[in-house]
């Protein structure tokens, strides 16, 4: 197979896979239109609505704590280095011991 043949083939292969795939995204924009134009009540049921909700307010919930842990934990470092931080400024910028 010489090179011209193998650049043709690729060619086909590309072309196909664009073909497949406008299809599709036509088929996904053509179901999308359809879902935006129901109302959400009758793309899910009620019980799906809730478990959307719940798993939403969990993952939030979780988030929350997390950023409260982490932002605890700076303080407490904070808190822990601030005195040694100010006693080695005033000893090495005006060299007096506390």
């Amino acid at each position: 197979m010489s090179i011209s043949d193998i650049e043709a083939e690729a060619r086909r292969i590309i072309e196909e896979a664009k073909r497949k795939a406008d299809e599709i995204i036509k088929e996904a924009k053509v179901k999308a239109e359809e879902l935006d134009k129901k109302d959400l009540g009758e793309v899910l049921t009620k019980e799906e609505v809730e478990s959307i909700i719940n798993e939403f307010k969990e993952r939030f919930d979780k988030v929350m704590s997390e950023y409260m842990s982490r932002e605890k934990k700076i303080k407490e470092n904070f808190s822990k280095w601030r005195d040694s931080i100010i006693d080695e400024f005033v000893r090495k910028i005006l060299g007096v011991k506390t």
